[in-house]
């Protein structure tokens, strides 16, 4: 995909109105940024360290503008119980590497 829906929830964990109602509040910030944030959720990334597997899937399904590169991927692996954070070169100032540790930490 490229991908069909902000939201991606391979898993089923959602349901549909959650589900909605996030894809609803994410083309809306979509709209009034400029910056682009995919949701992906799915059983597991073996073989892939989830982190490897978010950047792949930013890379893959163009998450963000092209030249822009703010784009964002978080990433949750339900049974390896795993959340990453990808962001675009384009998105480091805003939200740096410890931010992405932090909100996934504490939120």
């Amino acid at each position: 995909p490229n991908p069909p829906r902000l939201v991606n929830d391979f898993v089923g964990i959602l349901s549909r109105s959650d589900r909605d109602r996030l894809e609803r509040k994410l083309r809306d910030y979509n709209d009034s940024t400029s910056t682009q944030i995919t949701i992906v959720i799915v059983p597991s990334t073996e073989p892939y360290p989830i982190g490897d597997f978010a950047f792949r899937v930013g890379r893959k399904w163009g998450v963000g503008q092209q030249g822009k590169n703010n784009g964002l991927v978080l990433a949750w692996a339900t049974q390896t119980r795993k959340v990453y954070i990808a962001t675009g070169y384009g998105l480091e100032g805003a939200i740096p590497d410890a931010i992405a540790k932090r909100i996934i930490t504490n939120t």
